[in-house]
């Protein structure tokens, strides 16, 4: 009913409400992630004429305490390079996904108070008269600097076939080294999941969690978390995240595959050992933020990528590889610790005599340099004999 006396409210105060059409689009509640996503991809949509954008998602979590008169954010004004008109209220991410093509941002006369459905009682009338070319309620400039950005590791959109639509884009996967076919650990809304990145959803099997560039982002899209099923009466990958909520995090991800499938400077120094790569998992990047460390996560990387080895692959063993730095390497945070006490509790035992370089950018040069990694191993299966030590 909400909805219905806010688009009747609209038509009542437009000059020709026949002369233009209202799609309304409804949000879960509160979601001020999904106001924003769903304003950008209407926004850069192809469009013919004038659009006016309207959205109100005002959580009004700020304080817990009583408000005089219902008082809360205001509405605010945004014209883009392509002519789309938005109003919205200024809340967390309203104007973030479109805040780097906003040409003007202005705040609005409107009354911020005065009642507890402000979206039906005052904000229809502004937006009608903006709809009518009626531009006098527009008042002083604000900055475009002040609208928060967007972190890239948030979920954006849950769309109605389950798809869980991410912040992350896919230039952040070519920038991170992802390849379409590396198998990665999920961790979001306190579930873990192996997942594949892929080219789409449908390129990967049945039941298989695709990591992929989705529908949503244009040029650029956004990564989604595609599981492919046949009916809807399957889990879904909104069902096995259990339905994350807009803003929450994805918190890490971690590679593996096969090391048969691996680049040559992984598979050499196997090789030149005598050791098949055919039996070993390799297992590439992970990352996890700061604050879930310490939290059990790490041990789960490694428990579900060894059990996606063992018993998804079939194969022996697992392997990864460190980065050998200098213990006298300016660049090493005072509090470092470094990781091998964790890796030996999970059961790997370092092999020096199995190394691998590769190059990449540090932080603070200009050129790409050359880095020398060893790596660990760990049979996977009972009776399965270690790699003897060197």
């Amino acid at each position: 009913m909400e909805f219905g006396e806010i688009t009747n409210r609209l038509q009542f105060h437009l000059s020709d409400p026949h002369k233009v059409r209202i799609h309304p689009t409804e949000v879960p509640p509160l979601d001020t992630m999904a106001i924003g996503f769903v304003t950008a991809q209407y926004a850069f949509a192809p469009n013919k004429g004038k659009m006016v954008i309207y959205g109100n998602a005002a959580p009004r979590r700020e304080t817990a305490k009583a408000t005089k008169l219902n008082i809360d954010h205001g509405i605010k004004y945004a014209r883009l390079k392509n002519g789309v008109e938005i109003v919205n209220v200024m809340s967390e991410f309203a104007f973030g996904f479109v805040k780097s093509e906003i040409m003007e941002f202005r705040d609005m006369d409107c009354p911020d108070k005065g009642s507890q459905f402000r979206s039906r009682d005052f904000f229809p009338e502004r937006v009608a008269r903006i709809v009518d070319g009626d531009y006098s309620i527009l008042t002083k400039k604000l900055a475009v600097t002040d609208i928060p950005d967007i972190p890239a590791n948030l979920i954006a959109w849950t769309d109605g076939f389950g798809n869980i639509k991410t912040t992350m884009r896919a230039s952040d996967l070519d920038k991170q080294g992802f390849k379409p076919g590396d198998q990665v650990q999920v961790i979001c809304n306190g579930v873990s999941m192996l997942g594949v990145i892929a080219r789409g959803g449908f390129t990967v099997d049945r039941g298989v969690l695709a990591v992929n560039a989705g529908s949503s982002g244009y040029d650029n899209p956004f990564v989604e978390l595609f599981l492919r099923v046949h009916h809807m009466s399957e889990k879904t990958a909104a069902v096995r995240f259990d339905y994350p909520a807009g803003g929450a995090e994805v918190v890490g991800l971690a590679t593996c595959q096969p090391m048969a499938e691996a680049n040559d400077a992984v598979r050499a120094p196997f090789l030149a050992h005598g050791l098949d790569p055919a039996r070993f998992c390799y297992f590439g990047e992970s990352v996890l933020l700061p604050e879930w460390r310490g939290r059990g996560a790490g041990v789960r990387f490694f428990a579900e990528r060894e059990a996606h080895a063992r018993d998804a692959l079939g194969l022996d063993h697992a392997a990864f590889c460190a980065v050998q730095r200098d213990p006298a390497d300016p660049r090493r945070p005072p509090d470092y610790t470094p990781l091998d006490g964790f890796w030996r509790r999970r059961g790997y035992t370092p092999h020096p005599e199995l190394r691998c370089v590769f190059t990449w950018r540090e932080v603070g040069q200009e050129a790409e340099t050359p880095h020398e990694l060893a790596f660990w191993l760990k049979p996977l299966r009972p009776g399965v004999a270690p790699v003897p030590p060197p």
